[in-house]
C-alpha cells in the first residue's frame, strides 16, 4: 500500500502519523502545500521512507486528488490518511489480510472511523463510527469533488466494509476547538456549493439532517450537545452557502453599491430624486415556491426548542 496524506503546518502532529505509516507502508507520500513550521524538517528526519511533493497551497477539502494521486502513487492501493489519524495495528492487518487475498476482486474498501470532536466520541452504536472509502486502488476507481466521498467504485459489488470493533479502527481526532471547526466548515462550504443540485434540494436536504439531530438530541441528553450544535451549525452554514450562490456573483455587494448611491443622491445632493435600487435576484437560480413545505416543517422549531430545554431542565424534588 501507499500511504498518503496532504499536509499544511503540521508539525505537532505529523511526527506521530508517520512514525507508525513508516512500519507497515510500502511506501508513504506527503504532499505538502508550503509548510513553514518545520512539518518538512520531520519528514526528512524519516530519511528515504518519507517521499515529500510540494503542492501549491489549497484550502482544506480542495486537493486535485485525481491529478496527484494516480500520478505519484506508485503502489496500486492507496491509503488515504490525514494528520488527525491513527490507525491500529488489527486495522492495518485486517487491510492486508484482505488485499492478500481478494485485491483482484475489490476496487475500494471502507475503512471504519471512530469520530472524535472536541476530545468526545460518540458511541459506535450511536453514530460514532463512519465508514469513507479511504483505502482504494489508484486505477479502477472514480475520482470527484464530493466531500468526504471523493472515491467511488464503478461497480458497486467490488467493494468492502471492514467491520468496526474497538481494537479494528482508525481514531480519527479531529477539532479540538470550537474555533477550528467552523474554521474548517468555510473551507468545506466553498465545495459544497459546487455540487451540481438544484439549490433548493439542497437547502431542504440540510433542513431534514437538523431535524435528524434534533431528535437524536431530544433522545441522548446533555451528552449529545456539543455534536447537535457543531453539525447543526455545519448543516445551517451549507444551507446559506448555497443560497448566496444562488443569489447570483457578487449579489448583496451590488446592492449595497446601489442602495449607497441612492441614498447619497437623495439625502445629500440636490440633484433632485434618483432612481431607486433595484433589488438583486438570483436570476431566476432559486426557487422559494419549492422550499414552502420546508418553511411550514420549521414552524415546529419552537416546539422542539422547548423539548429540547426540558431535557436539560432539573428535575424537582418532591417536598420542594
Amino acid at each position: 500500500m501507499t500511504f498518503l496524506l496532504f499536509a499544511y503546518n503540521e508539525a505537532k502532529r505529523i511526527g506521530h502519523v508517520l512514525d507508525q505509516a513508516t512500519q507497515w507502508a510500502k511506501e508513504v507520500i506527503v504532499f505538502d502545500k508550503g509548510s513553514t513550521d518545520g512539518t518538512l524538517d520531520i519528514c526528512r528526519s524519516h530519511g528515504d521512507r518519507v517521499r515529500v511533493i510540494p503542492i501549491p497551497f489549497t484550502e482544506r477539502g480542495h486537493e486535485d486528488y485525481a491529478a496527484l494521486i494516480p500520478t505519484h502513487a506508485t503502489e496500486d492501493w492507496v491509503f488515504l490518511s490525514t494528520c488527525s489519524e491513527v490507525p491500529t495495528r488489527k486495522l492495518i492487518e485486517k487491510c492486508e489480510e484482505i488485499l492478500a487475498t481478494g485485491a483482484d476482486q475489490l476496487d475500494l474498501i471502507f475503512v471504519p472511523r471512530l469520530m472524535y470532536f472536541f476530545g468526545q466520541h460518540r458511541s459506535p452504536e450511536n453514530g460514532g463510527v463512519a465508514y469513507y472509502p479511504f483505502l482504494f486502488h489508484r486505477d479502477r476507481v472514480k475520482i470527484t469533488l464530493d466531500i468526504h466521498d471523493n472515491f467511488h467504485a464503478k461497480d458497486p459489488s467490488r467493494t468492502y466494509r471492514i467491520p468496526y470493533a474497538d481494537d479494528c479502527c482508525v481514531h480519527h481526532m479531529t477539532h479540538p476547538t470550537v474555533r477550528s471547526f467552523w474554521l474548517s466548515s468555510l473551507d468545506y462550504f466553498a465545495m459544497e456549493v459546487k455540487k451540481d443540485e438544484p439549490p433548493e434540494k439542497a437547502i431542504r436536504e440540510s433542513f431534514k439532517n437538523i431535524e435528524k439531530l434534533s431528535k437524536r438530541m431530544l433522545l441522548e441528553g446533555e451528552s449529545w450537545l456539543p455534536f447537535y450544535c457543531a453539525f447543526a451549525s455545519y448543516e445551517l452554514g451549507k444551507a446559506l452557502s448555497v443560497w448566496e450562490k444562488a443569489q447570483g456573483p457578487d449579489g448583496a455587494a451590488q446592492k449595497y453599491r446601489e442602495l449607497t448611491a441612492h441614498l447619497v443622491a437623495q439625502e445629500w445632493q440636490d440633484k433632485g430624486p434618483s432612481p431607486s435600487p433595484q433589488p438583486v435576484t438570483g436570476a431566476g437560480k432559486f426557487n422559494s415556491h419549492a422550499l414552502k413545505p420546508l418553511i411550514v416543517g420549521l414552524a415546529q422549531l419552537p416546539y422542539l426548542l422547548v423539548k429540547l430545554s426540558m431535557v436539560f431542565r432539573k428535575p424537582k424534588v418532591k417536598g420542594d
